[in-house]
Formats: C-alpha cells, sequence, structure tokens
C-alpha cells in the first residue's frame, strides 16, 4: 500500500512531519503527525524534527513534497 505522499494526495487537513527541513510524511489527524515525529526523533535523536499543519509550510509546500518524494526514490 502507498502512503499519502507516494499518492501524491493530501487530505483537506494535512499536518507534516519533517526531518531536517525535508517533508517525510503527511497525516490527516495531527496526533498521527505528532506520533511520526516522535518515531523520527528516536530513530535520527541529531536530527531538526518538526511536527506542523500544512498552513505552515506555505506555498513552498508541494515543491518541498516532490524533492521529498524524489530523494526518497533514490
Amino acid at each position: 500500500m502507498k502512503t499519502i505522499i507516494e499518492n501524491n494526495v493530501l487530505p483537506p487537513e494535512s499536518y507534516v512531519a519533517e526531518i531536517d527541513g525535508n517533508v517525510r510524511s503527511a497525516y490527516g489527524i495531527f496526533i498521527e503527525a505528532l506520533k511520526a515525529g516522535m518515531e523520527l526523533k528516536q530513530k535520527f535523536p541529531h536530527s531538526h524534527i518538526k511536527v506542523h499543519d500544512l498552513d505552515e509550510t506555505g506555498a513552498s509546500f508541494s515543491s518541498r513534497l516532490q524533492s521529498s518524494i524524489n530523494s526518497s526514490a533514490q
């Protein structure tokens, strides 16, 4: 099963988890994004993890999402 990011479809209310400024995943429920952020912090304790709603990323979200998809495909 593909994730939301792999399908390039975001729920109407989206929350994202970022690692070092790169969007890692997107969720429709904040608590799920927070859980993912906490798991990332456990895996990568020295990285900067940020969980926030889609509005904070602004218009650049689409380009950042696409670059995250491209970098994880490599």
